[in-house]
């Protein structure tokens, strides 16, 4: 359960459709709720709302740049606790350095190598034993 009393949950802001069903089937796989948005706006007021365990932001957005809603949630008291894991389409070693200077916990060159993704959504996956009981 996150601090609001939600299950652990995933904000996925992405505007590429192929790539938001890739997340969502890898995230659901490690047992965490998925949120999708393709606004980094929304996406920003989604964090503040639902306190997530984990967003992932791709840096090219239809309305903002990845980089500043990374910014953004670093800054803002509400979600600058929160991880953010970049994705782009570019694995550019400067990009990368950089991203991680302004608050990014990793950068995920697309196309997403999904073993290495499963392998830092499981830190944040409930423990095994610790689902939702049936009924």
């Amino acid at each position: 359960m996150t601090a609001r009393g939600e299950e652990r949950a995933v904000l996925c802001i992405v505007d590429d459709p192929a790539t938001t069903r890739l997340l969502e089937r890898v995230v659901a796989r490690a047992r965490l709720r998925v949120i999708a948005v393709r606004q980094g706006s929304l996406g920003l007021e989604l964090a503040r709302e639902h306190a997530p365990a984990l967003v992932v932001v791709a840096l090219d957005l239809v309305d903002l740049a990845g980089e500043s809603v990374l910014r953004r949630l670093g800054v803002d008291p509400e979600t600058a606790a929160i991880p953010v894991i970049v994705l782009s389409e570019d694995e550019d070693a400067r990009l990368r350095r950089r991203m991680l200077r302004a608050g990014a916990r990793d950068v995920f060159a697309l196309p997403l190598d999904v073993a290495a993704f499963e392998a830092v959504l499981a830190t944040f996956a409930p423990p095994r034993g610790d689902e939702h009981p049936a009924g």
